[in-house]
């Protein structure tokens, strides 16, 4: 929400709690409302500017941050709303995925009756005709996966329109969510009865956030390898419970069932065994269990997955990017030169650890918007200019990210053919891993996989990475 409170401070009012951050009362200012029930699950809030402004709640196991932003005006220059994008990718960027994100405010911007161009973060329920303004928003929306929830249902004008006044009646007022928590709201509209201002109405917003219901464990307690179970060691443990004498009993039914659970857990156990979670100490201090960490620039997954890495890959190109941006969005500098700074300066930043990433098709695009949404910004276009990526490509002088990223597995993959068959990189080729089970679902994408894929690709083999000279000049690519 807007605000014309001065300051950086926070107030009850009428039962809620209210953030906000403003620096005079005739120009800008965000705020954020919360409910009186919700105020305690509040655990951090960051003041920006007098533009943005976020603040993170933790309900029911889940962590939410909301983001109030307010982009400059119509008449503002062009430098005001590259700036207002800039730090508000910066801001999400910091935000994790396994965060969810709701991010409200007057974007100052239209997106349009229709998706055309942006079907995967627009719904195809918007209202008027599509501006610059609306442009930026919806490429910032693809760049970080978002989607307009309030352009996803479909609604009477009087529940689209958010700014009313006696000679315009415009949406620029918009609520964004994670493509993935989609199926989290289930309406979106305006109460034009209700309104904020004089002529800015209230943008309402139904989510569900499901309680993350984890199962209790009691600390310390064995967990039995039931995995293990068998046909033959089941009559052996069907023996044993019938000697212990597990099936008989009388009395109270309660006391039978604890018997018999207490039995089984018992010869279960020493037939199956059990595991440990193992404590890792360092003197007196317990090192804590963590799903991911970072070693030597790269984000290792204790799933084995690649996405948080990828996620990380883009935020470091984003801040090189960032850093050189007064080279690269300069109008006196020729865009080949451009080019050729990008790809010594920001794409390795990009690409850095990807040589050995099991990609998917998701990952790849979603480095591919990032890249493109950067070689755009150096071009001095957006996607409402409608020019194709093949024409910003070779103006630039860049190669597709796919493109490259192919190259950069196959080099390596050169790299370690050519080495000896007792090297340690070569012994991992061979290595099994006994005493494990494949889960239950779709098996994993694995790097050999993406390899054969690549080969295929380019009509090679892996005979060839004998002769590096010859296998260099075959997936090299140019730019």
């Amino acid at each position: 929400m807007a605000s014309r409170w001065v300051g950086a401070k926070a107030r009850d009012v009428d039962g809620f709690k209210l953030w906000y951050s403003g620096g005079s009362r005739d120009r800008n200012g965000v705020g954020i409302l919360v409910d009186g029930d919700l105020r305690e699950q509040v655990v951090e809030v960051r003041r920006i500017n007098d533009r943005l402004m976020t603040i993170k709640l933790v309900i029911g196991g889940s962590t939410l941050s909301v983001i109030s932003a307010y982009a400059p005006q119509v008449g503002l220059d062009e430098e005001a709303k590259k700036r207002f994008y800039e730090e508000l990718d910066e801001v999400v960027r910091g935000i994790p995925n396994t965060e969810k994100i709701v991010i409200g405010g007057d974007f100052n911007g239209h997106i349009g009756a229709t998706s055309s161009g942006f079907d995967d973060v627009h719904g195809g329920f918007g209202f008027g005709v599509r501006n610059g303004g609306g442009t930026s928003l919806l490429d910032f929306a693809k760049a970080f996966e978002l989607v307009i929830a309030n352009s996803c249902f479909p609604k009477k004008e009087n529940h689209l329109v958010t700014f009313r006044s006696p000679v315009a009646k415009t949406q620029i007022d918009y609520l964004l969510l994670r493509k993935g928590d989609r199926g989290l709201f289930k309406d979106c509209k305006v109460i034009p009865s209700e309104y904020l201002t004089t002529q800015h109405k209230l943008l309402v917003l139904d989510l569900k956030i499901k309680r993350d219901r984890r199962r209790k464990t009691v600390p310390d307690r064995p967990r039995i390898k039931w995995g293990g179970l068998t046909s033959a060691n089941s009559r052996e443990m069907g023996e044993e419970l019938v000697g212990m004498g597990a099936w008989s009993g009388s009395g109270d039914a309660d006391n039978m069932w604890n018997k018999a659970a207490s039995c089984i857990r018992e010869v279960a156990s020493k037939v199956l065994g059990v595991s440990r979670d193992v404590e890792v100490r360092l003197a007196a201090q317990i090192i804590p269990k963590k799903e991911s960490f970072k070693y030597l620039g790269a984000v290792i997954q204790g799933s084995g997955d690649i996405d948080d890495d990828v996620t990380h890959r883009i935020g470091a190109a984003w801040m090189k990017w960032r850093l050189a941006s007064g080279v690269l969005c300069d109008k006196k500098i020729p865009p080949k030169l451009k080019g050729k700074f990008y790809r010594v300066v920001v794409r390795p930043a990009l690409l850095y650890g990807a040589e050995c990433w099991p990609v998917k098709n998701a990952h790849v695009h979603k480095m591919h918007v990032a890249e493109m949404r950067m070689l755009r910004w150096m071009c001095g276009h957006t996607r409402s200019d409608r020019i194709r990526n093949e024409v910003i490509r070779e103006k630039v002088g860049v190669a597709s990210v796919e493109d490259k990223l192919r190259e950069a597995r196959l080099r390596w993959f050169g790299h370690v053919k050519r080495r000896s068959a007792d090297a340690p990189v070569r012994r991992c080729e061979v290595m099994v891993v006994e005493g494990t089970r494949r889960g239950r679902g779709r098996p994993k994408k694995y790097w050999e996989e993406v390899i054969r894929q690549d080969l295929a690709m380019l009509h090679i083999t892996e005979d060839m990475t004998l002769d590096r000279k010859e296998w260099r000049s075959r997936i090299k690519v140019v730019g």
